[in-house]
């Protein structure tokens, strides 16, 4: 899941992005619901019923993520070969609508004029093809998880601000999979809560370009000095090296 949260604070940038991993023993709602107490805005996810609670109307409101919506065609391709391929390429023309817009105006301005209607357009397709597709079919699994998500989809069009996926999460995610394969994880359910906060800060290190080592040496030092350091003045996207006084 991938949510903005604002933090307020002098050192702060509310706009900069972080990494932020939570670890917890299970997958219930109660855990994004504790989480996300409070927070008002948006939060990015796929349709995972775990989220439902934290969408309530006084809540946050979530956008879809088209990916997710893509990758349920990519695999009904043989229920469905022609229809989908029409879906993926309608898709593929969004991506490739704003693959030059670098900035939220011009996002917006792509999305008013071209990737919006071409949404509309994709949604009136999938409820037509939703009426002639045997329920139980791959397709109509498909059709079924993109319709539900509608308003959230098209809520991504508001601003240009907004991804049109959660990618970016995913792909750091993909690390701590890899990780996992390759050894028995944390040991105990503490070990795993102080990796989460070890992946958090190594990997807000990669999304800055901050050579990690260097980062993590620093500021071990500086933690066990007296200075003027605060922590957040050491988060990675605040941090400058220099020598400790």
């Amino acid at each position: 899941m991938t949510a903005s949260l604002a933090v307020e604070s002098p050192l702060y940038d509310p706009h900069a992005s972080l990494i932020w991993y939570h670890y917890a023993e299970g997958r219930s709602g109660d855990i994004p619901k504790e989480l996300l107490a409070g927070y008002y805005g948006v939060a990015q996810t796929d349709a995972y019923a775990g989220y439902n609670e934290v969408f309530v109307p006084e809540g946050s409101r979530r956008l879809a993520c088209l990916a997710h919506i893509r990758r349920k065609f990519i695999e009904a391709q043989a229920s469905a070969r022609s229809e989908c391929a029409r879906i993926l390429k309608t898709i593929s023309e969004v991506y490739r609508a704003e693959a030059n817009a670098k900035t939220p105006e011009a996002r917006c301005a792509v999305r008013q004029a071209k990737t919006q209607p071409l949404l509309a357009e994709l949604f009136v397709f999938l409820k037509a093809c939703m009426l002639k597709t045997l329920p139980k079919s791959p397709f109509a699994q498909a059709l079924s998880y993109a319709i539900k998500q509608e308003v959230e989809v098209m809520r991504i069009m508001e601003s240009g601000v907004y991804e049109l996926d959660n990618n970016s999460i995913e792909r750091q995610m993909k690390y701590i999979t890899i990780g996992r394969k390759n050894y028995y994880f944390a040991g105990s359910h503490e070990g795993a809560r102080r990796a989460a906060v070890l992946y958090s800060l190594l990997g807000t290190c990669r999304l800055y370009k901050v050579n990690p080592w260097e980062w993590l040496s620093d500021v071990l030092v500086r933690l066990n000095v007296r200075s003027d350091d605060t922590p957040v003045s050491l988060l990675p996207f605040n941090w400058k090296k220099k020598p400790v006084g």
